[in-house]
Formats: structure tokens, C-alpha cells, sequence
């Protein structure tokens, strides 16, 4: 498994990487394909420029959104209950811990210490195919 390459930074690089974690693409896999950055040359630039690190994190959030639309669809197609619903489950798990303030369970914890956990379920708008 070869990681990608090493190319300076450039605009249309964040770009393209921003675009394909909006789409539901993992970092990881983004740079596993012989035409992309390595892994190691993005964190570099994350580190490195601060509107790509700002970009970068607007994209992780919107793909929650992405994988909210994608347990619809899987919810909607799936032809093995089983394997929906671990597909179902992996993209509500991940979209809880990147974005917990929108799809995370609440905690709230009372003034007597007792502890209440509310689920949230995640809601998509209805005109999303």
C-alpha cells in the first residue's frame, strides 16, 4: 500500500482533498491513490496553513452531513438488513464524534448528580434525494 505523493501546496490541492471529504471520502484514502498528496505532506499543510486548516474542518463538518444522507439512502436500498445496518450504524458512530454538538447523544448532568442521556437521531432535510 503506497501513500501518495509529495507535491507543494497549492490551492486547488486543498481544494480537491476538501471536495472529497465533503463527498464521504476518509483522509486516509484520499491519500492512498497514486495521484494524491501523501498523508503526511496534508498534515503538514493543516499545519502549516491556517485558511487550509479552516477549510479542512468546514469540510469534515459538512460530511456529516454526507453520511446522514448516505443512512438514508442505505436505509432506503438495502437488501440485507444486517450489513444496512452496520453500514448505518459506522456513519451515525462516526458523524456523532466529529460533529457531537449536532449528531453526539446529549449528556446533561443535574445539579443532584444524576445523569441523563438523550439520543439524538439524525434528521435530513426531506428534499435530499
Amino acid at each position: 500500500m503506497a501513500e501518495g505523493k509529495r507535491v507543494e501546496y497549492s490551492q486547488g490541492w486543498a481544494d480537491m482533498i476538501c471536495e472529497l471529504v465533503v463527498d464521504g471520502k476518509s483522509l486516509r484514502t484520499i491519500c492512498l491513490a497514486d495521484d494524491m498528496p501523501a498523508r503526511s505532506t496534508v498534515l503538514k499543510w493543516l499545519n502549516d496553513h491556517v485558511d487550509f486548516a479552516d477549510q479542512y474542518a468546514r469540510a469534515r463538518e459538512a460530511q456529516q452531513d454526507t453520511y446522514a444522507e448516505e443512512i438514508i439512502h442505505i436505509a432506503d436500498t438495502a437488501k440485507d438488513a444486517n450489513i444496512a445496518r452496520l453500514q448505518i450504524d459506522a456513519r451515525k458512530w462516526h458523524a456523532s464524534k466529529l460533529a457531537p454538538k449536532r449528531y453526539g447523544d446529549k449528556v446533561d448532568v443535574g445539579v443532584d448528580g444524576q445523569i441523563a442521556i438523550t439520543v439524538r437521531k439524525l434528521a435530513v432535510d426531506a428534499d435530499t434525494d
